[in-house]
């Protein structure tokens, strides 16, 4: 076996024997694999179409010339895929001129695994291939290779997104000492497990279709000019896709551009200008404009159903790929507390300077056990101008007398004067329980038993897509920071199996009218103060 030679070099070589005019993004790649990883864990992302498994395939064939002993697990979606990867490494050490006598006379090739001559392991071939939901235990590895593990099929749902992560943690305790773990892909979700392995600090090599980019949200319809902070050479270096809901490529003669060759960047002018919301968003960098010419991505971004589906495929920003129908970007942040203000005998309540009139509260309760919904709580405060404040979206949990105490606090805090109750499943016991806690509190809120009749996905549908489209619905951070965003994101209108509890009390607490407090309820204790308009006391004159 030859000693001889760099992957990068190992690369061109076969490149060379199968007749490929060589990208030199594909060499930048060759050369991070062999010696750009300082790390035990690393994460190739690349654009699709990029050709991420075919470099894959080949570092594995030059590894096992190099190091006759090392040991490969291959995952990939299905079990299919990975023998594909398996007998991808298998041709190229029967073709490639450096790989002579490495396949020897001994052991037996499959289409899911081989060995190499040199192999010192009678246990663990050389390479071992599977699909993710295959049983990964019983074997050892010097390097696990993840090549498109996250994929639609894979990842549809929480719970397969979740089996998923159950089964890539195996893979640290098949590793040897000192092994390595590689994720290949391209993100196909927000909550994706490349993601996730960045963010834990893991090497990475990110590649997408542009090296520079901008991208700009017009806000009146009205501009028709928009800058870019980078240099650009030629005008044809310079793409520009634009749409509200889905990309499309401009044509050269739909622009112009100003600044060429210019370090501190330029603008482009259009020759319309964009719809209020628009998005324009401005590219340059091409890494393969062999392979991805105009007309290619033309085609390729005209197939893009979503902004969502083009950042995450084309551009490695982790996006939701399917259209949103209730998209939390859509909610308004906010991180002001409540403050309750007394003045002049009279009480009220303000968020960032703005008083509200009215408040709701909707405990669509659960018994927390295993497969049950969360026991969601939402609090939604209103202004006069018909604004909503989403200030709570806290899920209780323990048994039902505990979370009843846990429901105290929040009354407390907001002076609510009413709290409805779902009382659909285990939630018809719940309100008595929840009146005897706020009465050994000394609260004066009234819990009203609520049973919900309307089908559950139709009303979330009718309480959040009004206030989302018409930008009236203000979230609290700690909502946005919540299980809220991703319930939303992934929230499917066919489904009736969403995990959707944080939104159906939400939908509670919006479609129903808010409580005028202090009306109904007789003040027992420490009833608190009332702090909506027309609560206090007033004195009129009259003249008979």
């Amino acid at each position: 076996m030859s000693e001889k030679g760099s992957f990068p070099a190992f690369y061109l070589k076969w490149g060379e024997l199968v007749h490929w005019d060589v990208p030199d993004v594909h060499l930048e790649a060759c050369d991070w694999l062999e010696h750009g990883r300082t790390g035990r864990v690393a994460v190739f992302k690349a654009l699709r179409g990029f050709s991420k498994s075919t470099i894959v395939g080949r570092y594995v064939s030059d590894k096992l010339r190099k190091n006759s002993a090392y040991r490969f697990q291959l995952l990939s979606a299905t079990d299919k895929d990975g023998a594909k990867m398996s007998r991808d490494s298998q041709h190229v050490i029967n073709r490639h001129p450096w790989c002579k006598g490495m396949r020897g006379k001994g052991g037996l090739w499959k289409s899911h695994s081989f060995e190499v001559e040199g192999s010192d392991d009678p246990r663990n071939p050389s390479v071992v291939a599977y699909g993710i939901n295959s049983n990964l235990t019983g074997g050892r590895a010097d390097e696990f290779i993840n090549d498109d593990v996250e994929v639609p099929k894979t990842i549809r749902t929480p719970a397969l997104r979740e089996a998923i992560r159950e089964k890539l943690s195996e893979e640290t305790h098949i590793l040897v000492p000192g092994g390595k773990i590689l994720y290949v892909g391209t993100d196909h979700c927000v909550d994706s497990i490349y993601k996730e392995q960045i963010e834990d600090g893991a090497d990475l090599l990110e590649i997408p279709l542009f090296r520079k980019g901008i991208t700009h949200i017009s806000k009146d319809g009205l501009s028709d000019s928009f800058l870019f902070d980078f240099r650009v050479q030629t005008a044809s270096d310079l793409y520009v896709c634009i749409g509200i809901n889905k990309p499309r490529l401009l044509g050269d003669d739909e622009y112009q551009v100003h600044g060429l060759r210019d370090f501190k960047g330029g603008f482009i002018k259009l020759k319309t200008a964009p719809a209020p919301d628009e998005r324009v968003s401005i590219y340059s960098g091409n890494i393969w404009p062999k392979r991805f010419t105009r007309a290619e991505i033309t085609f390729r971004i005209k197939r893009c159903r979503t902004w969502g589906e083009w950042d995450s495929q084309y551009m490695l920003k982790p996006a939701q790929l399917t259209k949103v129908r209730l998209d939390p970007a859509r909610m308004i942040p906010y991180d002001a507390m409540p403050e309750i203000r007394s003045a002049n005998g009279s009480i009220s309540l303000w968020i960032n300077g703005i008083r509200m009139v009215g408040a709701k509260a909707w405990w669509d309760c659960s018994l927390g056990k295993v497969n049950s919904d969360a026991s969601a709580l939402a609090v939604i405060f209103t202004c006069a101008a018909g604004y909503l404040y989403w200030q709570v979206a806290q899920g209780m949990t323990g048994e039902i007398d505990e979370q009843c105490q846990q429901v105290v606090p929040v009354v407390k805090a907001f002076q609510l004067r009413s709290i409805d109750v779902e009382t659909n499943g285990p939630g018809g016991f719940v309100p008595a329980i929840l009146r005897r806690h706020l009465k050994s509190a000394g609260l004066a809120c009234a819990v009203v038993p609520k049973w919900s009749k309307q089908n559950k996905n139709l009303r979330i549908l009718d309480a959040l897509e009004t206030p989302l489209s018409g930008s009236f619905l203000y979230a609290h951070q700690s909502v946005l920071q919540g299980p809220v965003p991703a319930q939303m994101r992934e929230w499917d209108a066919t489904n009736p199996d969403n995990e959707d509890d944080y939104l159906d009390a939400a939908s509670g607490a919006i479609s129903t009218t808010p409580v005028r407090i202090g009306n109904h309820v007789p003040p027992v204790g420490d009833a608190g103060d009332d702090w909506r308009p027309g609560s206090g006391t007033h004195e009129a004159q009259s003249d008979y």
